[in-house]
């Protein structure tokens, strides 16, 4: 078993990899494992955060996301995860305060993601086009 051997960086790659299959339970199944780790914990809240994001719950990824923004206040992906996410429940101005943290922080994640820094209806119709509701993992 992976976690015997501690080895959480194995747990979250395995239930990255089964995220990105659709296989969400499994893979949220694995990050709740990194939750009883402190050390990893954030990393979990993150990952967890992005099953929510794929299935539309974008308040239920918020809400993990803000857990580990606790710790992480400069985590350029988790930051631009917070922004998308209230992108998506058209809290515009908070979207775009947390992109702007990013362009900050890295610019190149922040390049990826222009379309948070304006507001209009063909900005909503390109971001949705574009994205399709891929995330930004936390290994």
């Amino acid at each position: 078993r992976i976690t015997k051997s501690g080895s959480y960086k194995l747990v979250n790659r395995l239930g990255i990899l089964y995220a990105r299959y659709g296989l969400y339970e499994d893979a949220e199944k694995q990050f709740k494992k990194i939750l009883a780790k402190s050390n990893y914990r954030d990393i979990g809240y993150i990952n967890i955060g992005n099953i929510r994001y794929k299935k539309g719950d974008f308040k239920g990824a918020l809400n993990y996301y803000n857990r580990a923004k606790e710790n992480l206040s400069d985590n350029s992906k988790l930051l631009i995860n917070i922004a998308r996410a209230n992108f998506k429940l058209k809290d515009y101005d908070k979207a775009q305060k947390f992109y702007e943290e990013v362009k900050i922080i890295s610019p190149e994640i922040a390049e990826k993601f222009q379309y948070l820094g304006t507001r209009s209806d063909t900005t909503e119709r390109a971001a949705s086009a574009e994205e399709k509701g891929n995330v930004l993992w936390e290994e």
